[in-house]
């Protein structure tokens, strides 16, 4: 039988009139196991992650939600040695409470005393709750290359442009308020890493998902190299819903975060730096504070929808975006605000890019679920495997279990004194239970009763074949939570043997059968 450093062993006797006296014994290592159960094979260390939600649950719930581990020194951890210097074996893994599964993960800023780590959560966690069963691991020199971050792996939609994905979008011109005009049709991918575009004067382009998300957060990078009278109109969408497809497409149903002055123009839209709804230039939240959109310079813009009645909108914007703020996480907002008027919408739909008038590059398209507040991670001490993490327990009965049987004829002897009774199997070469220790480390076995035996009814224990005297109380196993050490220091692969004995006193006369058995349950 294998455990994880703890065995339950019954210990039952039956004599005269079949009374049944049960004994449970508890068989362990000293320093016991960490739960929620082994390591994942092949880590030395494992931290936790405990992550709490907000009274706010989004439009599709927590599972799949995106979440950051921030704050993880990996740099000391890989001058100890305790992690491989590529990050490759840094990993995340959901225990789901039978097994460990491992879980794709982003890791940004490797070899910093501020590490992160961007995964999907595997589990639907209530509203104002915690769950922690979310783990790093790390210290495993055959991992192996992780898995790497796709589409749809760590974010509901990923794209850094460095392949041709144009054929995953929907393409169109989004609305006719688009300047009146048609879909330019002129997004086109480039091997360097972006996509081109260039929509000419009065026309549109977009790259958009459908991912039946209501609640979610849109960002991309946009490099501007040129704009067209009267000024660009560019921005990140969400909930987009219309009709027509292409140069015919229509919509009163979408939250658009506008950029409608660029510096290659003089001029510029009263809807620049707001968030616009269902028609382009008509606000809904209003700030309007930015200068001019910058010119061939990567800038970084985003918004976010969550809620209904009202609905929340939140905008962000970087012209000087860095790797670590990836999907929004450490990026300070620029401005937020509710809708609850007639441009309230309320239904899930597209998120995506809408361009404008405009000519440049695009990059980085990242989409998440979002809540506002978003679900808080912390990561746990550094745990390492407990070394007794495993035991073999075998019995010297081929059947898996001892029975002790002996007739007792008293000759005389009064019933108050105590009858050592040895088991069928057990001899002076083979033990009642032998323990091996399979794990990583020297530990202590020991042993405790997980129930009383009952007045008079004790089970006693030995290393050798040497039934231990009646009143040798440091051999006899003691009741929980008390234990009683059987071996001390077995190192890996050392074995522990076991002999026992199961000790009565009784006052009845005649002659005694004793019928005790040890079984593994």
């Amino acid at each position: 039988m294998r455990g994880r450093g703890k065995l339950t062993i019954l210990v039952a006797g039956a004599f005269l009139l079949t009374i049944l006296v049960p004994f449970l014994l508890d068989l362990n290592d000293a320093a016991g196991s960490a739960p929620p159960g082994d390591f994942p094979s092949g880590y030395t260390r494992r931290r936790m992650i405990t992550t709490t939600t907000s009274a706010n649950a989004p439009f599709n719930g927590y599972s799949g939600y995106t979440v950051r581990v921030t704050g993880f020194d990996t740099a000391t951890e890989i001058t100890q040695g305790d992690m491989q210097a590529d990050g490759d074996d840094l990993r995340v893994f959901h225990w789901n409470g039978t097994a460990w599964n491992e879980v794709p993960r982003e890791v940004r800023d490797l070899n910093t005393a501020d590490t992160h780590v961007i995964f999907k959560l595997q589990t639907d966690i209530p509203t104002s709750s915690s769950d922690d069963n979310h783990y790093i691991a790390y210290g495993n020199p055959s991992a192996g290359t992780p898995e790497a971050l796709n589409t749809t792996n760590v974010y509901l939609w990923w794209d850094d442009a460095s392949a041709d994905r144009e054929s995953s979008y929907v393409q169109g011109r989004v609305d006719v308020t688009a300047h009146g005009g048609d879909w330019a049709n002129s997004i086109a991918w480039n091997a360097s890493g972006f996509y081109d575009y260039d929509t000419g004067d009065n026309f549109a382009d977009s790259l958009r998902r459908d991912l039946g998300e209501r609640d979610v957060y849109v960002e991309y990078e946009e490099y501007q190299t040129n704009a067209y009278d009267n000024d660009m109109t560019d921005g990140p969408l969400v909930r987009w819903q219309g009709t027509g497809s292409g140069a015919t497409e229509d919509s009163d149903h979408w939250y658009y975060y506008e950029m409608a002055d660029s510096a290659f123009l003089p001029g510029s839209y009263a809807s620049h730096d707001n968030i616009t709804g269902d028609d382009r230039q008509n606000t809904v939240v209003g700030y309007g504070l930015l200068g001019t959109f910058p010119q061939n310079a990567w800038t970084k813009i985003a918004v976010s929808s969550w809620g209904v009645n009202p609905t929340n909108l939140r905008a962000w914007f970087d012209s000087t975006p860095s790797s670590s703020e990836v999907g929004g996480f450490g990026a300070a907002e620029r401005f937020s605000g509710t809708n609850a008027s007639a441009y309230d919408n309320e239904g899930a739909g597209q998120a995506g890019i809408w361009v404008q008038q405009s000519a440049g590059r695009l990059q980085n398209l990242a989409i998440r679920r979002y809540t506002d507040p978003e679900p808080a991670t912390s990561l746990g001490a550094e745990e390492t495997p407990d070394p007794c993490d495993a035991l073999s327990v075998t019995t010297s009965d081929p059947a898996g279990q001892l029975w002790f049987n002996e007739t007792v004829e008293p000759d005389g002897i009064p019933f108050t004194t105590e009858v050592n009774i040895s088991a069928s199997f057990q001899t002076g070469a083979t033990p009642a239970l032998s323990v091996t220790n399979d794990g990583s480390g020297t530990c202590d076995i020991t042993i405790r009763l997980m129930s009383n035996p009952g007045t008079g009814r004790s089970l006693k224990f030995n290393t050798t074949n040497s039934a231990p005297w009646p009143t040798d109380t440091s051999r006899e196993v003691t009741l929980t939570p008390s234990s009683v050490t059987v071996c001390s220091s077995v190192a890996p692969a050392g074995t522990c043997d076991i002999w026992l004995w199961a000790d009565y006193e009784s006052a009845l006369s005649g002659q005694t059968v004793a019928d005790v058995r040890v079984e593994t349950i």
